[in-house]
């Protein structure tokens, strides 16, 4: 059944491309043909923006890098993945743009060396190695995890 959906959809864009004439669905944003984005980028020649960015702007992040010598930001799992327009990446692009500093922090942290290679200062997991995730984000345990990294940092700052 979803072979067969994913072949009408194919041809729902092919035919849409030959009736009007343009083919968005290899459009940043189109997403699987047929689908949502697909459909306003097609037929109401929408235009993609990334989210990150959109956020970014909106709250005036760069001209709040003005004064700004680290910037903390994170996400639930970092990994290569961190690295593909998600919002820690823009962060680090901009802040870096600035010569700012910029630690990642996430519940878990996978291949911290090509989070460090991109650019970030330091990376870290909250979640001690081996502690399931049903127990890491019971809120209890998160909260203590969290001060456990805050006591940690605040310890190698002062020497």
């Amino acid at each position: 059944m979803v072979e067969e959906l994913d072949q009408r959809a194919r041809q729902f864009a092919e035919e849409s491309a030959r009736r009007m004439g343009r083919d968005a669905s290899f459009q940043p944003g189109a997403g699987a043909a047929g689908g949502l984005g697909y459909a306003f980028l097609q037929y109401l020649q929408a235009t993609t923006q990334s989210g990150a960015d959109l956020l970014l702007d909106l709250c005036e992040f760069d001209t709040l890098l003005t004064h700004t010598d680290l910037v903390i930001t994170g996400e639930g799992h970092a990994e290569r993945q961190t690295l593909m327009g998600k919002l820690p990446e823009r962060v680090m692009r901009r802040a870096q743009a600035q010569h700012v500093l910029v630690w990642l922090v996430a519940g878990k942290a996978s291949d911290a060396e090509s989070l460090l290679n991109a650019g970030f200062s330091r990376v870290d997991s909250l979640t001690p190695d081996g502690m399931p995730l049903e127990e890491a984000i019971r809120p209890e345990v998160a909260r203590e995890n969290i001060h456990r990294w805050v006591e940690t940092v605040w310890n190698q700052l002062k020497k």
